[in-house]
């Protein structure tokens, strides 16, 4: 879950003046669950679907997110596809260099398992298979 209270107003904002909904209600929809909720579950526990590109100790279940990894993650999903995350070993969604520069290669890591929530997305994933203009 996240709180929405941090980005609630810049989210309205952006619905407002740069999202258009076919019905034009849905966006009047978005921006009351936005307004009333508080929290907002970003992941859904299934085996598929777009994944929330974190890794954990597994000692810890402490988080290791940093924009490095964030970075590299990105580029093999825009090279590769979002079925990477779920295919390839651990080595090649974080690769050693990768683990020694964020000081993290000494503490056994897992990927993590959750995914973003259905709404956003089948939000996004129309974008993979519309070609770009």
């Amino acid at each position: 879950f996240i709180d929405t209270e941090l980005l609630k107003d810049e989210a309205l904002k952006c619905l407002t003046d740069s999202v258009t909904g076919v019905p034009d209600h849905v966006v009047d929809n978005v921006m009351k669950f936005v307004s009333e909720r508080t929290y907002w579950c970003i992941s859904r526990q299934r085996s598929w679907g777009l994944p929330v590109p974190v890794f954990y100790d597994s000692n810890s279940d402490e988080e290791i997110l940093e924009p490095e990894t964030f970075d590299y993650i990105h580029g093999k999903i825009l090279h590769f596809g979002s079925d990477w995350w779920w295919n390839d070993n651990l080595e090649e969604l974080l690769p050693s260099s990768l683990r020694e520069h964020l000081g993290v290669s000494d503490r056994p890591i897992v990927r993590g398992n959750d995914i973003l929530d259905i709404w956003l997305d089948s939000g996004c994933s129309w974008l993979s298979v519309v070609p770009s203009k």
